[in-house]
């Protein structure tokens, strides 16, 4: 440190550095042998700086006899080219990112390279939690008959979930539509532009919809009823930017909602009837009854 409080360069100990790294770090010749490596890489390995440095890399990181498949420092042996890839490796207990860098003599050749491994353990937790979560929404998605959408407002596109995808009868592995795209499915195409338009013009007092509508699937001809309940999302400036929603597909509630009405009205006509009738018969007895006792006889029907 100088006087000023500034580092000097005598203060950037590049072997301080290296040691003090997280990373396993370590460089390789092209034999693979290992020719330095910092404390990470030496405690990661549970073996002494002396019994590692000097040693082929593959015996003491994959334990294995020859270099393993995915090894990166052999393609980069091979074109001379930085390359990286994700590997579980099991003497280490866990996954790792690894980069090799070549190292070149003053001719310009490799010599060998700079092995960095880099811990992603935690990452690969995340990013497994996250494909569980995903697969359990798909899942109860595809229960449910709901679909999520999305629609952006700047560039006329909407974005469909894999279920959304499947209500509308689309198969592409695209998950990306012109707007024309879902109009086209559209049984009243001015009554769902309209129910967007409100929506939008609506944007100060309301950001919800629900709307209920019938669309014709692209891989069908029969008609299926769709309620949509969207959201419309503003930027930090106020202005609207995107409509997202979920769409449920309630066309057979709806046919039992047809049929139940029948039935009712049917139940109803009889009721009416059988009411009818009783009321008749009713009328009828007590004339039978007056007949009878009007000649002399004694009343027949109680009522």
């Amino acid at each position: 440190m100088n006087q000023n409080n500034h580092p000097s360069s005598e203060d950037f100990d590049l072997a301080h550095i290296f040691d003090i790294s997280p990373d396993l770090i370590c460089i390789l010749d092209r034999e693979h042998k290992v020719i330095r490596a910092n404390q990470a890489m030496i405690e990661a390995i549970g073996a002494s700086s002396g019994s590692f440095v000097g040693s082929r890399c593959y015996l003491c990181v994959h334990q294995t006899n020859e270099p393993v498949t995915s090894c990166v420092h052999e393609q980069l042996l091979k074109d001379g080219k930085s390359h990286t890839a994700e590997m579980f490796i099991d003497h280490l207990g866990g996954w790792f990112s690894v980069n090799v860098t070549p190292l070149h003599n003053d001719k310009g050749v490799v010599i060998g390279s700079l092995h960095v491994a880099r811990d992603i353990a935690e990452r690969k937790k995340t990013e497994e939690k996250l494909r569980t979560s995903e697969a359990r929404y798909k899942n109860a998605q595809e229960a449910g008959h709901i679909g999520s959408w999305e629609y952006d407002i700047n560039k006329n596109i909407y974005w469909a979930s894999d279920e959304a995808k499947r209500i509308y009868g689309i198969k592409s592995d695209n998950d990306h539509f012109l707007a024309e795209d879902v109009l086209n499915c559209m049984v009243d195409k001015p009554a769902y532009i309209q129910a967007m338009v409100d929506l939008l013009e609506k944007n100060r007092t309301s950001t919800i919809n629900n709307i209920t509508y019938e669309i014709i699937p692209v891989d069908s001809t029969e008609k299926k009823t769709i309620n949509s309940i969207a959201e419309l999302i503003k930027n930090e400036n106020g202005q609207p930017i995107k409509v997202t929603g979920v769409l449920l597909d309630i066309t057979e509630r709806r046919k039992a909602e047809v049929i139940l009405n029948k039935k009712t009205e049917e139940l109803k006509t009889m009721n009416r009837y059988f009411v009818n009738r009783e009321l008749k018969m009713v009328e009828l007895k007590n004339e039978i009854n007056e007949l009878l006792k009007k000649s002399g006889n004694q009343e027949k029907y109680i009522v």
